[in-house]
């Protein structure tokens, strides 16, 4: 089995999805990003990979400086 079947596997396997915010978690999938199951919904990060973390905690990070920074101008 290849990768990209092994991608497709755990993909489908409804145990790798979360129930309430549809997050998506599977070490063996190699992938970050991943389409969510009904593909209109967008994409999802693979929260198994540390890559996503970062970029979760990035994502955070840059909402919290563009909101100080709105909080600043309307002070001043």
């Amino acid at each position: 089995m290849n990768q990209h079947e092994i991608n497709e596997r755990e993909w489908n396997d409804p145990g790798n999805w979360g129930r309430i915010l549809g997050f998506y978690h599977s070490k063996a999938d190699s992938r970050v990003w991943v389409s969510k199951p009904k593909p209109w919904m967008g994409w999802s990060l693979n929260m198994a990979k540390p890559l996503s973390r970062v970029l979760v905690l990035l994502f955070v990070l840059l909402i919290c400086l563009l909101l100080a920074s709105v909080a600043l101008v309307f002070v001043h």
